[in-house]
């Protein structure tokens, strides 16, 4: 276990790295795993670089497993439009859209929309971000009658990025709003009925990758806006690009 309070977590994150089976390990990586404040997490994706891979084994499968069970609740219940809450929505839609094309291939794919949540719960409030989602995304506005689906890969308090979204698109006039996990919530945070207040959950169990199920993705930044905004920097990029082809990938394979 990393031991960041005695020892600078930066500094062990790049001695552990180098025993990696990738070629290179740049500064950009190095930083994303320093940011992490779960020890575990910063353990589980030193062991991810160290494979060579992003994605591999039951993170893979898991992956997968969560793309398609959501392409099937979306199409079983003709939800149209779902919308993938912060920075990991943009993996997010990279699986669920393989998903689709492979499940569905000759039907249209409901409307995939993107939301900073932290604007609702920590910015504006629910009732002034849904002004903002308002002037922000107008065509999904003209569809506030038909079900949508609000989606975030994990849950730690009941009244989190889930809750404030759900909030935000009800105070902005959405009459069926369905809640999406792709895992449990954790339990030591929620009640024992959390599951079940939930319209879907994915896996039945707590992902080995815990809240980054398709990887962590640093094209986006979450900003002061509804809308993530992107990150343009180069090696944000080249990562981001690294982490989306071995999503497809997966699917090629599955």
């Amino acid at each position: 276990m990393l031991n960041s309070s005695k020892r600078n977590q930066r500094e062990l994150i790049i001695e552990l790295l180098g025993g990696s089976k990738r070629s290179q390990i740049s500064s950009m990586e190095i930083d994303i795993f320093s940011s992490i404040r779960d020890d575990m997490q910063t353990e589980f994706f030193i062991q991810c670089l160290r494979s060579g891979e992003l994605l591999a084994g039951r993170r893979k499968d898991e992956m997968v497993s969560i793309s398609t069970s959501l392409a099937k609740y979306l199409h079983e219940n003709n939800i149209q439009n779902i919308v993938l809450l912060d920075r990991a929505a943009r993996p997010t839609y990279v699986g669920l859209t393989e998903a689709w094309r492979m499940l569905y291939p000759d039907e249209r794919r409901p409307g995939i929309w993107f939301v900073n949540p932290d604007i609702a719960r920590d910015r504006l409030g629910p009732a002034e971000a849904a002004k903002e989602l308002k002037e922000t995304y107008p065509r999904l506005m003209k569809m506030r009658d038909s079900p949508v689906m609000v989606f975030d890969l994990c849950s730690h308090t009941e009244d989190g990025s889930l809750f404030s979204a759900s909030r935000m698109f009800q105070e902005a006039g959405f009459k069926d709003i369905r809640t999406g996990l792709a895992q449990p919530p954790e339990i030591e945070y929620n009640s024992s009925t959390a599951v079940a207040n939930h319209d879907f959950v994915a896996l039945p169990h707590i992902a080995e990758a815990f809240c980054y199920p398709f990887g962590k993705d640093v094209m986006t930044k979450k900003g002061h806006s509804v809308k993530p905004e992107r990150n343009e920097f180069g090696k944000h990029v080249a990562y981001a690009r690294e982490l989306r082809a071995e999503i497809r990938k997966a699917f090629r394979h599955a």
